[in-house]
């Protein structure tokens, strides 16, 4: 989105077929027993995106919908993996419960109905449910989900309280069924959404282990640590190509900024160009800000003659 943003279909602002091959190529691969269909992944990245105010639906030159990194999503992409991944966490961890059409997502990844958010503290329920799971140790999801939906089961706490509510079934049954179609729920749309779980698998039942990431959404833990990232190691040219060594995504999304791609993953894999340093003077970015990500990026240096084409090229806007 940042350095192609590819095209939607006018009808519905789904991806078309070509760009999520595309895209799915450069997918991490999932086991055959984990549900990895291209198709969904992608489609389901991309609502992510605009869910979380990190890219938009624009038009191109020829008025054709597309979908295009926002200025915060592409300011998100230049961030380290820490602050990047603290920087969902925290905004999925704020107290106040986001309006629909807000940027973000709610700490629950459900709403329950008003009469019941007044007796129950859902977010409470939830982290309890969790709290007791040490770190790394794997659980099948199925017995999970059976023990916390009949040993600790809030809403049939609630029920055999004298007090009756009309929202609520007093069938046992039913009640460990919504509970536990909760705590999935919360497994899968927010732990597993911003790897706060690895997955594994044992005979026929899948199953989960909380990792730091998962604590700190849980507010178990107060911080957590993520793998480190390899720099890429590039070298930029007095012919202002910009030549890769070996892959990085994040740098690649900083040098797209203010440069037109010329391939993918190692090689000359962008241009720098007047067309495009313009374009990206336009939506904010400064001379020091692209020279300091080329300098960061290229070990040797950036050649003078770039450097001074880059400078007048901003200085022009």
């Amino acid at each position: 989105c940042t350095a192609e943003p590819p095209r939607l279909r006018s009808n519905d602002l789904t991806l078309f077929a070509r760009a999520v091959d595309t895209l799915a190529a450069l997918l991490t691969p999932l086991p055959e027993w984990l549900d990895g269909h291209h198709a969904s992944r992608v489609e389901r990245s991309a609502w992510i995106l605009r869910q979380l105010g990190f890219a938009e639906v624009t038009s191109d030159d020829q008025e054709r919908p597309q979908l295009t990194a926002t200025p915060e999503g592409r300011r998100w992409l230049e961030r380290s993996a820490k602050e990047r991944l603290k920087g969902l966490l925290d905004g999925i961890k704020q107290p106040e419960r986001r309006f629909a059409n807000s940027p973000g997502f709610n700490f629950l990844s459900y709403d329950w109905t008003p009469y019941s958010s007044r007796d129950i503290d859902e977010k409470a329920a939830v982290v309890a449910a969790f709290r007791d799971l040490p770190r790394g140790a794997f659980f099948g999801v199925a017995d999970f989900l059976r023990h916390r939906s009949e040993s600790r089961n809030p809403l049939a706490e609630l029920s055999r309280t004298n007090q009756r509510y009309s929202w609520m079934r007093q069938d046992s049954e039913q009640l460990a069924r919504t509970w536990a179609r909760r705590l999935l729920s919360f497994l899968h749309e927010r732990l597993l959404l911003v790897g706060g779980i690895q997955l594994g698998r044992l005979g026929e039942q899948n199953c989960f282990a909380l990792n730091d990431v998962g604590l700190y959404l849980l507010d178990l833990a107060d911080d957590f640590e993520v793998a480190a990232e390899h720099p890429a190691e590039v070298v930029v040219q007095p012919n202002f190509d910009v030549v890769f060594l070996s892959p990085s995504i994040t740098t690649e999304a900083a040098i797209a900024r203010f440069a037109e791609r010329r391939g993918t993953g190692v090689g000359t894999l962008f241009r720098i160009t007047k067309r495009a340093v313009l374009g990206a003077a336009a939506t904010g970015l400064t001379a020091e800000q692209a020279l300091g990500t080329l300098r960061q990026a290229a070990a040797k240096g950036v050649p003078d003659n770039v450097q001074r084409e880059i400078t007048g090229w901003f200085g022009q806007t």
